[in-house]
């Protein structure tokens, strides 16, 4: 067996927080009193939560159904509605103004909410699943002019340093999340605010011209492909490495170091390249999924590429061109049969159980076959992360007065991946049946054990009681 620095907590799961601070609290009260409704604050994930509708109480768990009575209303009218993204929480002890979106508001005016952290964390599994959740990569999405207004104080307040930026979702091509709503001058403020902040704030981008996928998904629908790798032919590599030439421009102008989420295309590492020439500071970001997987596997954004790249990322990221990995996990109850229509254009977006897959594709196709070391690996998945995010040495490191943050790993171990031994909520996975050598056997949070594979179980163990621990960064300028 070999022990390798445990993944970064900050770049294993990206867990989306919206924070109502004290611009969103002014909005709400004179929401409140006039009964309009303000603009949604952005689109994290959510664990347990009380909503708060006017009045009327309830309290929700993990990815199901919330019943929400009509607003100002004293009739018994309520409605189902899954979760499925939808429902924007707040960090603790804090409240937004938020707004529930499912198949049964469109058409209907938005609710006004209010949501609180729940001290009911639900059922003993609901509470092991929550405890066991990596406090991760704290990066708001910012999605409004609101958003950038509240960049400093959750610098200040809150430790938070890094901040996403969804580039796909700039313009009105999906109705269903109209909080999305910038333009390159939120952007250009956002830059501006990040750059104040100094080391080790950061943006985070995510990079696909949604403009000319549009266009080019008119024109694969015409010509009648309905196929998975259609996902890839609308949104090609000139649409990735474009938007990082367009913003890493912005960004080196403004001194915003950038961090690149989704580096899937040798154009893409190009033009980061370039930008470093130039003297922006810029990092990048692989998945173990663009490095496994054939783009007719899926449709998820940026798109799976074809197999032809796999090689090319590869040796970028041991070369040192990619600095991290990291899961872009996704977690839901769907099964796969719910999601999939046999039609590209209908097929839900976004195949779950990346967390739990991600070692093992590094190790069984990346260390056991020679693409990767494993000294390489553990700085891409540790020791690089944590510098980025300014968490290191407590993270990131086996020294002494670090975080006893570790992961051993048995290389000759032989798994086949099947749903059975994941952990996930979802009921599948998209490595079903794959025989992978090498995985994860043991991994200690802060020196305590939180998940052990004995030889011989049927899966791994989680230890009841493990927990994360949110992880503060401060800004080198006081905000």
């Amino acid at each position: 067996m070999r022990t390798v620095a445990a993944p970064s907590l900050v770049s294993s799961v990206q867990v989306m927080w919206a924070w109502g601070g004290p611009v969103a609290r002014q909005k709400e009260a004179k929401a409140r009193r006039s009964g309009s409704v303000g603009r949604p604050l952005g689109r994290p994930h959510c664990h347990s939560c009380e909503v708060v509708l006017w009045g009327a109480q309830l309290t929700t768990t993990p990815f199901k159904s919330v019943k929400v009575g009509k607003a100002s209303s004293n009739s018994s009218e309520a409605y189902s509605a899954p979760l499925e993204w939808n429902l924007m929480p707040t960090l603790p002890g804090t409240s937004c103004l938020v707004r529930l979106y499912s198949p049964l508001e469109r058409g209907k005016a938005p609710r006004l909410l209010t949501v609180r952290p729940s001290s009911d964390l639900g059922p003993p599994r609901i509470r092991q699943r929550i405890r066991a959740c990596p406090t991760a990569d704290p990066a708001p999405i910012v999605s409004t002019e609101e958003h950038v207004e509240e960049i400093p104080h959750l610098a200040g307040e809150h430790g938070i340093t890094s901040f996403k930026i969804h580039l796909q979702m700039q313009g009105p091509w999906k109705p269903a999340w109209p909080h999305y709503a910038f333009d390159d001058g939120t952007i250009y403020s956002a830059f501006d605010a990040v750059a104040k902040l100094g080391p080790p704030a950061l943006a985070l981008l995510h990079c696909e011209n949604w403009e000319i996928a549009r266009v080019l998904e008119n024109r694969l629908k015409a010509a009648g492909r309905t196929d998975k790798g259609a996902w890839d032919d609308r949104s090609p590599w000139i649409t990735e490495a474009g938007h990082a030439r367009t913003y890493l421009y912005y960004a080196r102008i403004l001194g915003c170091p950038v961090y690149v989420v989704h580096a899937t295309t040798k154009e893409t590492l190009a033009e980061i390249d370039k930008a470093k020439a130039e003297g922006a500071v810029v990092y990048s970001e692989i998945g173990a999924h663009y490095l496994v997987l054939h783009k007719d596997a899926w449709k998820i954004n940026v798109p799976l590429r074809d197999r032809s790249t796999h090689e090319t990322l590869w040796s970028a990221l041991a070369s040192g061109a990619i600095d991290c990995i990291g899961s872009d996990h996704v977690a839901h109850t769907r099964t796969r049969e719910a999601m999939e229509t046999g039609n590209v254009w209908t097929t839900v977006s976004g195949f779950p159980s990346r967390v739990e897959g991600m070692f093992p594709m590094m190790l069984s196709e990346g260390v056991n076959k020679g693409r990767i070391s494993i000294a390489r690996l553990a700085q891409v998945a540790s020791e690089n992360p944590a510098r980025i995010f300014g968490l290191y040495p407590k993270k990131g490191a086996i020294v002494p007065g670090a975080d006893a943050d570790i992961v051993v790993v048995d290389l000759e171990r032989k798994v086949k991946i099947t749903r059975e031994i994941l952990h996930t909520v979802t009921p599948w996975t998209i490595y079903d049946g794959w025989e992978a050598t090498g995985w994860p056997v043991m991994t200690l949070v802060r020196g305590h054990i939180v998940m052990d594979w004995p030889a011989g179980e049927p899966r791994a163990r989680i230890n009841d009681g493990s927990s994360g621990e949110y992880q503060r960064r401060k800004p080198a300028r006081s905000v």
